[in-house]
């Protein structure tokens, strides 16, 4: 993989794919900017989702939480972070 950042935040990255998973995914329109960040945003979100509930089922809030509970952090989180995504730089 070959990563170049330039000086307006964006990034350019390269990736080799097989063949099949390229075409598929070019038919598809997966390979365009915006698909992609959602993609790669959407498994940043899940892997967010694995780590909270990982701690919460180890104890490590210190509190016992419901599922209720649980869901209503992970959504002022994603919220957080979907704020961020739109406000100016």
């Amino acid at each position: 993989m070959i990563v170049i950042m330039d000086s307006s935040g964006l990034v350019d990255v390269h990736v080799r794919l097989p063949r099949e998973v390229a075409e598929r995914a070019r038919s598809c329109g997966l390979l365009e900017p915006d698909a992609l960040s959602r993609a790669i945003r959407a498994a940043l979100d899940e892997r967010t989702d694995d780590e909270f509930f990982a701690l919460r089922d180890a104890g490590g809030f210190g509190e016992h939480m419901t599922d209720d509970d649980v869901m209503a952090e992970v959504r002022a989180v994603r919220r957080e972070r979907r704020q961020r995504a739109v406000a100016p730089s």
